[in-house]
C-alpha cells in the first residue's frame, strides 16, 4: 500500500534540491559566505524532508528523530546567513541564542522519552508533542520572521529594475517561512497530510527563482558600492569611473580619491610593492586598492566595507584591464561598462 504521505514528503524535498543546487552555483562563482550558508539551509531542509519521508514510510522513531536534526540546522543556517546578509559578518550573540535554543529542543526530543508519540492508528503518523512541539515552533517562528523581515527589507531597499524579483522573494519567503511555521504549529499535517511541506516547497522555488535571476538581491544590504576610479599613478588622472549609485552624496570626490592614491602612493610605495597596502578607512566608506605596477594603473573600489567577494571582483577588473590597457584595446565606455557588468554582476545598481 502506498504511504501518500511519504511520498508527498518526499516529493517536497525536490524544489529544496533544486533550490540547493542553484546556489551552489552561485557560490561557486561568487565564492561568498553568504552564499555558502544560504545552500546549507537548502540542502538542510532537503535532508530533513527525505529523512522525513523514510520515517513516515517505515515508522522509525530514530529517523524521524535525525530528521529533526537537519531541521535544527537550518535554524543555524538561516541565522548564519541572515547575519552576512545584514551585517556582513557574524554575530556569535544571535548564533548563540539560536544554537543553544536547537541543541535544547533535540535534547528534549532524543532524551526525554515522553515527547515523541510513536505510530499512531495505521497511518503512520508521527507527531511531536509538547514541549518539544512547542520549542521547535517557537524557534522556527523566530527564524522566519527573521528572514521574512529580511526580505521585506531587501524588497524596500531594492532599486526599481530589481522591484518584480525582490517581490517574488518576498512572496516565496513569506509562504516559505511564517506561513509554514504557523501550519506546523496548529498541526495542519494531522488535517492534511505534508502540508507544511508542500507550502515550503512552493515557497523555496518562488525564492530560489528570485536569487538565480537577480543574484544582486544577495548584496543588496551588506555591500554598499559606491564609485570604482582607475587613476594613473604618475599624473594621478582618472582614467575611467563607474558610479553604481545616483545618489550624489554617496559618491567620494574623484580629486580627493587621487589624491590620496598619489599621497599613499609616496609614503607606502614598500607597501603597495609588497601587496600589503590593501585598503584605506575613511569617514564615510573604505578604499579598496589593486595596484599594476608594469602600467603603473591603481584601480580604486569605493565601498562601505571590505569582503572577499569584492576584493576578488576588483582583482578579476584590474586584469583584465590591465590586458586591455598593454593592447590598447577595448578601452572604450561601453566595453568598460561591459567589462563591470560582468566583473561586478552581483553589485545592484541604485
Amino acid at each position: 500500500m502506498v504511504n501518500y504521505e511519504a511520498l508527498i514528503t518526499l516529493v517536497s524535498s525536490f524544489p529544496s534540491i533544486v533550490a540547493g543546487l542553484i546556489f551552489l552555483r552561485l557560490y561557486l562563482k561568487y565564492r561568498a559566505l553568504v552564499v555558502l550558508f544560504l545552500m546549507g539551509v537548502w540542502f538542510s531542509i532537503s535532508l530533513e524532508l527525505i529523512f522525513l519521508s523514510f520515517a513516515y514510510n517505515s515508522g522509525s522513531i530514530e529517523l524521524f528523530k535525525l530528521s529533526l536534526v537537519f531541521l535544527a540546522l537550518v535554524a543555524v543556517f538561516i541565522q548564519l546567513g541572515i547575519d552576512q546578509l545584514v551585517f556582513g559578518r557574524i554575530v556569535l550573540i544571535t548564533l548563540s541564542v539560536v544554537t543553544v535554543a536547537s541543541a535544547y529542543g533535540l535534547y528534549t526530543i532524543f532524551f526525554l522519552p515522553s515527547v515523541v508519540q510513536g505510530i499512531i492508528g495505521n497511518n503512520q503518523t508521527l507527531v511531536v508533542i509538547n514541549p518539544a512541539r512547542s520549542i521547535l515552533s517557537i524557534l522556527g517562528l523566530y527564524v522566519s520572521l527573521l528572514i521574512w523581515a529580511y526580505t521585506l527589507y531587501i524588497y524596500y531597499k531594492s532599486p526599481p529594475s530589481l522591484k518584480f524579483y525582490a517581490l517574488l522573494n518576498f512572496i516565496g519567503t513569506t509562504i516559505f517561512a511564517p506561513l509554514t511555521v504557523i501550519l506546523f504549529g496548529l498541526g495542519a499535517n494531522d488535517i492534511f497530510i505534508a502540508t507544511t511541506e508542500l507550502s515550503s516547497g512552493i515557497g523555496m522555488i518562488l525564492v530560489a527563482i528570485s536569487f538565480y535571476k537577480a543574484p544582486s538581491l544577495l548584496f543588496t544590504i551588506p555591500y554598499q558600492v559606491y564609485e570604482l576610479f582607475v587613476i594613473s599613478k604618475n599624473q594621478g588622472l582618472n582614467l575611467y569611473s563607474y558610479a553604481w549609485t545616483v545618489n550624489e552624496g554617496n559618491k567620494t570626490n574623484r580629486f580627493l580619491a587621487a589624491s590620496t592614491i598619489e599621497s599613499t602612493s609616496m609614503m607606502y610605495s614598500e607597501a603597495f610593492k609588497s601587496g600589503n597596502l590593501r585598503e584605506i578607512r575613511l569617514k564615510k566608506g573604505l578604499l579598496l586598492f589593486n595596484d599594476v605596477h608594469s602600467n603603473e594603473i591603481y584601480f580604486v573600489l569605493f565601498t562601505n566595507k571590505s569582503s572577499e567577494i569584492l576584493m576578488a571582483a576588483l582583482d578579476l577588473f584590474a586584469n583584465n584591464f590591465s590586458q586591455r590597457w598593454i593592447s590598447r584595446k577595448n578601452l572604450d565606455p561601453q566595453s568598460l561598462n561591459e567589462l563591470i557588468d560582468e566583473c561586478f554582476d552581483f553589485v545592484p545598481i541604485k
